[in-house]
């Protein structure tokens, strides 16, 4: 049995998606995704559970994942202009169409109640499916559906009598308020028992209020809709699947300002005591919300308070110092309170920034209560809007959390936190523009200026890069971010004693953790000093066994041993050791690389699918496929095969590939170019490859493939340059050496 979703049939044994005379072929991990999708029809499923699923958690960024949902976006929408998944900000995605099942053969038709058709004992299948879905046998299967169909008869009628009578009767002595409900009504893929809730909530609150009711398909320019609309008060409620609740949203005036707030699990209203006592409490706040002036504060303490601007970059595994900010921001808060409510305003604040940063959990009673606090009690500020942003970002409704920033007055705090709902949503442009923004304006906000540059550092101005480092080099920094990425930037350029230097000279800053053990392990790796390697190669390990980075440092060092045949052996180990099966993609090309250097095609055709089966990789998906590309052609053309449609088939992606501080990149773009004849390309991107590694550039004349590029002028001139660095830099890195190891305790 096949699936179809929309308008594709699924292929499971060919791996590809048909409609009609169209076929499109999916790699493994974009196929595997598709099959989650299809098992799970319209669920919201969740970045991490993605992860668990397709990739088992190994070695997967976030941006892989986003370039795998790309990928399978573009396969199943082309050009139609149909939306197949739906990214649900914060919480995940959703496959927007139905899936349906295609039957081989036919099946006759049956009537009575016990030929009732049932569905068809679903088959053993690979990939996501037989992880996500259970086997079951006929027998089995009638009888659960049985069981099943009585219960949701039972629950349905249950549910519609206890609805029925809650909006029978209108709550008594509610004077009618004078007003608008609006309803977003942009529910896809929900349960006719969710829906059935919702209608009937809309039902009874416009029963006791007597409000207007107004329809709208979505929540996109809902801030100018409501001011459309007049200055009476607006109710907007939506329904939220992942939370399985409904949004509740109290506007005021002319432009429309949030007033108050809440999200109420359907679950918590389905009794009619429970109904009535929820809506008189809205629709009384909704008729007087009680707003009020003041000053809360909050400004002073972001502007004033360091560590409040540190937070999200200290988020990311610096646990001791977080815990040493957020002492000190209690203290600012304890000491710099005009009095006790300003006090409980910035506790509350704090609160819903923690919860969006993701530091900490929060019950949710105890952050709704707090925004509305600050929304009735500071009604005017912008910083109790911000926190009612952070929640709704934190409820699926990212976009109603933007409009209501959107047109706040210019502020700094409030235009980065613009720039992080981009950067999540995987719009790095805009992202990168509110960053520069306010980059611009503020320098010293750690937060902004860490996401700032690295946008900066992945992007087509990374020039801009030098500037900024010769501003910022000198100044001191709570998290430990920027100063790797300006380490990173340093070794692109080449930079070895100013890379030096700076681990030395801001030693006392970082921390002996993975990022220090693993900044040291490369750093020695590029200038040839293997038995270092080792040492801080062992520490890195020994914190985080499944670094991406050993791979790439024994296959250096290979290669500028000119020990080709010794990557296999340690593949195989290390893949035993730990990875347990060949999942980590990279390794697998640097193995099949040495292989075709060495002559042993049959070897790597025969292991071809091994790039197939492998799922994780520290690089972009983009790059991959580049990269499969390049290993391909060579087999090709050994066998007497044109390259050309092969290698033009990745053209877009070679042209659009960043660069970054390691030249595994620069080898497989020379390795492409070369195999198109372009050879003043590939001069470039071996050149460049040797300054940021000089010990590498050394080994590429160990690869065949290579080996014509290196022996022109100006690849001999960088070879001689490369051997000059190694020497010159010897003693200085000997130093810091010494210097890293007496300051880490591990050592």
């Amino acid at each position: 049995m096949n699936n179809t979703v929309g308008k594709w049939l699924i292929d499971e044994q060919s791996h590809c998606i048909v409609s009609d005379d169209e076929k499109v072929e999916l790699n493994l991990a974009t196929f595997k995704l598709l099959q989650l999708f299809a098992s799970c029809p319209g669920e919201i499923i969740s970045l991490s559970k993605i992860k668990e699923e397709v990739w088992q958690n190994e070695f997967t960024t976030n941006n892989v994942v986003y370039q795998t949902i790309r990928n399978l976006r573009m396969a199943l929408e082309g050009d139609s202009g149909k939306s197949y998944i739906k990214t649900v900000p914060r919480h995940g995605y959703q496959l927007l169409v139905k899936i349906d099942d295609q039957m081989e053969g036919s099946v006759p038709a049956l009537s009575g109640d016990e030929n009732m058709e049932l569905p068809a004992v679903p088959q053993e299948s690979t990939g996501i499916t037989a992880l996500v879905c259970n086997k079951l046998n006929t027998r089995r299967w009638r009888l659960m559906l049985a069981i099943i169909a009585t219960m949701m008869i039972v629950m349905v009628a249950v549910i519609k009598i206890s609805w029925v009578a809650s909006i029978s009767q209108p709550t008594k002595n509610m004077s009618p308020s004078k007003g608008r409900l609006v309803i977003i009504d942009d529910i896809v893929e929900i349960s006719e028992q969710q829906r059935q809730i919702f209608s009937h909530y809309q039902q009874k609150v416009v029963l006791d209020s007597n409000m207007e009711k107004t329809r709208l398909s979505s929540t996109e320019n809902l801030l100018s809709k409501l001011d459309q609309m007049g200055d009476q008060h607006k109710l907007v409620v939506q329904y939220l699947p992942v939370q399985k609740a409904i949004l509740n949203l109290v506007f005021v005036g002319k432009p429309s300002r949030l007033a108050y707030l809440s999200v109420q699990p359907v679950d918590k209203i389905t009794q009619k005591a429970d109904l009535e006592k929820f809506t008189h409490h809205l629709l009384a706040v909704f008729d007087d919300p009680m707003l009020d002036k003041g000053n809360s504060g909050i400004a002073g303490l972001l502007r004033e308070n360091q560590e409040a601007q540190a937070l999200a970059s200290l988020s990311f595994g610096q646990t001791e110092r977080l815990q040493t900010a957020r002492q000190s921001i209690r203290e600012a808060i304890e000491k710099y309170s005009l009095n006790e409510q300003q006090k409980k305003a910035k506790y509350y604040f704090i609160e819903t920034l923690y919860a969006f940063y993701q530091i900490e959990s929060f019950d949710d009673k105890q952050l709704h209560t707090g925004v509305n606090y600050l929304l009735s009690h500071y009604s005017q500020s912008n910083y109790s809007l911000v926190a009612a942003a952070f929640y709704l970002a934190n409820k699926e409704s990212v976009s109603i959390a933007f409009q209501l920033l959107e047109y706040l007055e210019q502020d700094p705090f409030v235009t980065y936190i613009q720039g992080l709902l981009h950067y999540e949503l995987d719009e790095l442009t805009s992202a990168l523009k509110h960053f520069e923004k306010v980059y611009r304006q503020d320098k010293d906000f750690q937060d902004n200026t860490y996401f700032y540059l690295e946008l900066l550092l992945s992007s087509k101005r990374r020039q801009e890069f030098g500037q900024i480092y010769t501003d910022l080099k000198h100044e001191n920094y709570i998290s430990t971010n920027i100063y790797y990425l300006f380490y990173n930037w340093l070794l692109m350029q080449g930079d070895f004693p100013e890379a030096i230097n700076l681990l030395s000279r801001d030693l006392d800053k970082l921390i002996c953790n993975d990022d220090l053990y693993g900044a040291m392990a490369l750093i020695n790796n590029a200038l040839a000093n293997p038995t270092q390697v080792d040492k801080w190669q062992g520490l890195l390990t020994s914190v985080e066994s499944r670094d991406w980075r050993p791979p790439w440092l024994f296959y250096v060092r290979m290669l500028n041993e000119n020990n080709l045949p010794a990557y296999a052996p340690w593949y195989e180990e290390y893949r035993k050791g730990v990875l347990g099966q060949d999942s980590f993609i990279d390794p697998i090309i640097f193995v099949f690389t040495v292989r075709l250097a060495l002559g042993e095609y049959e070897q790597v055709d025969a292991a071809m699918e091994k790039l197939e089966q492998a799922w994780a990789s520290f690089n972009e998906p983009a790059f991959i496929e580049v990269a499969k590309v390049v290993l391909k052609s060579q087999l090709a053309r050994q066998q007497g095969q044109n390259t050309d449609d092969l290698l033009a088939s990745v053209e877009e992606q070679v042209i659009e590939l960043q660069w970054d501080e390691i030249p595994y990149i620069n080898q497989v773009l020379a390795s492409y170019y070369i195999l198109s004849d372009d050879f003043a390309s590939a001069e470039v991107h071996l050149i460049d490859g040797c300054n940021k590694n000089p010990a590498i550039c050394s080994g590429w004349q160990n690869i065949p493939l290579l080996a014509p590029i290196m022996q022109t002028k100006k690849l001999q001139l960088s070879l001689e340059k490369a051997e000059q660095v190694i020497r010159e830099n010897q003693s200085r890195l000997t130093a810091l050496n010494s210097k890293v190891a007496a300051s880490c305790p591990a050592l």
